[in-house]
């Protein structure tokens, strides 16, 4: 198979297209979406990077478009994987000089993933996912922003999931730039993959070069999000271009989306974070931590 572009030996089939040409496809439509939604940073561009494929794919490429960038990573202290990614991160920012910062929950919340899970006894990504989120916010809000290593089969996911459990609260948050107010302890959160496929990144990361494990978090499979991936995924392999669909209709309906969904009102009387309740889902969960610790 030769590429659409040249003679060129394909090296994807969908768009067929060479090495050289793939990786041009690639970048072409990351720094569409960065210049079409404007996300611009204010300061230093931060990346929040786990050392993942997707993750580091975004910081090399925003560093690209840029000129600059620093790496941001969240460990959560889960034992045999966080290491591992945490080596890959620390290999590529030396590779290619990029400054990084490392966050972890047991400095910040007093616990690693691990043990808070086993004193609460609950689904790994109700308490990661607001742990992260939290730290995410707290060490970009200095720089304005932050770019997000989300592609576009996990947006796909994100918006099947808010649908299928009715949060239209959280659907309205989606896009390729999220929230839907401003405010002043809340940082812009930017997703420069959003029109990129997993596939795509995966093998922009083979062509480049990037040392990356491919490594998947334990945790992952028990999550709702997995099953929603597994259907997807076969839905996809039977009617390709059903995910780019999902986003390109969700999208359209995005902006009124947004007109109707109220932001959240008040702030948490505990650490003063925006929150509708008396206390954010943060303080909730350390709140049990203490009771039960």
């Amino acid at each position: 198979m030769k590429c659409s572009i040249c003679d060129s030996v394909a090296v994807a089939e969908f768009p067929s297209l060479c090495k050289s040409h793939f990786i041009e496809y690639v970048e072409k439509k990351v720094f569409e979406t960065i210049e079409k939604y404007e996300m611009f940073p204010s300061n230093i561009p931060l990346v929040a990077t786990s050392g993942g494929k997707d993750s580091l794919t975004t910081l090399y490429l925003v560093k690209k478009y840029f000129g600059k960038a620093k790496a941001l990573l969240i460990d959560e202290g889960i034992l045999g994987y966080r290491e591992k990614t945490i080596e890959d991160l620390k290999y590529f920012c030396k590779t290619f000089d990029i400054k990084y910062d490392i966050v972890s929950f047991s400095k910040e919340f007093g616990q690693t993933l691990d043990t808070a899970l086993s004193v609460l006894g609950e689904k790994p990504c109700s308490v990661c996912g607001v742990f992260r989120r939290n730290l995410l916010n707290k060490f970009s809000l200095g720089y304005g922003s932050i770019y997000l290593g989300h592609n576009l089969d996990d947006e796909a996911q994100a918006v099947i999931m808010n649908y299928l459990t009715n949060r239209l609260d959280l659907l309205s948050r989606l896009g390729p730039v999220t929230g839907i107010t401003t405010d002043s302890l809340f940082s812009k959160r930017y997703k420069p993959l959003y029109f990129v496929t997993e596939k795509e990144v995966m093998l922009y990361t083979v062509l480049m070069g990037f040392r990356v494990g491919f490594i998947e978090c334990p945790y992952a499979n028990e999550s709702f999000r997995a099953q929603v991936r597994t259907n997807l995924n076969l839905i996809e392999s039977k009617k390709r271009g059903t995910k780019r669909k999902i986003i390109d209709s969700f999208l359209k309906i995005l902006l009124e989306l947004k007109q109707k969904v109220s932001a959240p009102a008040g702030y948490c009387k505990s650490c003063g974070d925006p929150s509708p309740n008396e206390l954010c889902s943060k303080c909730l969960i350390l709140e049990r931590l203490n009771k039960k610790n």
